[in-house]
């Protein structure tokens, strides 16, 4: 999500988020697409090199065969 004013010279920023509340495992959302065909999307986070974090968002859609 981006925030931002209408005037550009008015800088705004939204406070941190409390991890009080935090799930303790990954969150993934799934849905049924089609009959077979199941759709889910979920949050990856990796540790980088330097204390940088990356954030996934990975999109996956399956089927049984």
């Amino acid at each position: 999500m981006v925030c931002g004013a209408g005037e550009k010279r008015i800088i705004y920023r939204l406070p941190e988020v409390s991890t009080d509340y935090a799930a303790p495992a990954p969150v993934r959302a799934q849905r049924m697409l089609a009959p077979g065909v199941m759709g889910s999307v979920g949050v990856q986070s990796v540790d980088l090199p330097g204390g940088h974090k990356s954030q996934r968002l990975m999109v996956t859609i399956g089927t049984k065969f």
